[in-house]
């Protein structure tokens, strides 16, 4: 059985119980053993393979000279970047660690505000804090303080502290 007109169903492999696309034919359909499509429709496709098989231990890429070689090229390295660390688990973590910070948003807000009061009370701290902090250009108290001539000393950056009431 060619796999281009194969279905994945519950029970395995079987032919295609109606007509479908070339599209569906070659990558298309929820039950689909290949993709032409993005980096989700390739994860999808492959979580699907896995639930159907019960697992895999390895995905086999093809490559045909359907796309010029610049393109083919940027296929596969958004395989690399997205569908991997999806299939592999790898992005479970970061999307939890993501959620968890946007639903205590207002408490890391809190925080940081707790925290740069607390280094606006010391003065030292306060300058300290405005001399490495960078400032937006057009900003009054940014100013360049730049070498003497021929002195061989690297450019640097002068700043005022400012406080909320200013």
């Amino acid at each position: 059985m060619n796999i281009m007109s194969a279905r994945c169903s519950g029970r395995g492999w079987s032919r295609s119980p109606r007509p479908r696309t070339p599209i569906e034919k070659t990558a298309g359909g929820e039950d689909a053993a290949s993709t032409i499509g993005t980096p989700d429709d390739l994860v999808k496709t492959i979580k699907n393979l896995m639930e159907v098989s019960g697992g895999v231990g390895t995905i086999i890429g093809f490559v045909h000279d359907w796309a010029n070689p610049e393109n083919t090229r940027r296929s596969w390295d958004m395989v690399a970047r997205y569908v991997i660390p999806e299939i592999n688990g790898y992005v479970a973590g970061l999307r939890k660690s993501q959620k968890f910070v946007i639903e205590n948003r207002a408490v890391f807000e809190r925080a940081g505000q707790a925290v740069m009061a607390k280094i606006m009370e010391n003065e030292k701290a306060a300058a300290a804090l405005a001399a490495h902090r960078p400032r937006p250009r057009g900003d009054p108290d940014h100013q360049r303080a730049g070498p003497a001539e021929g002195s061989g000393q690297a450019q640097g950056v002068t700043a005022g502290v400012k406080t909320k009431s200013q």
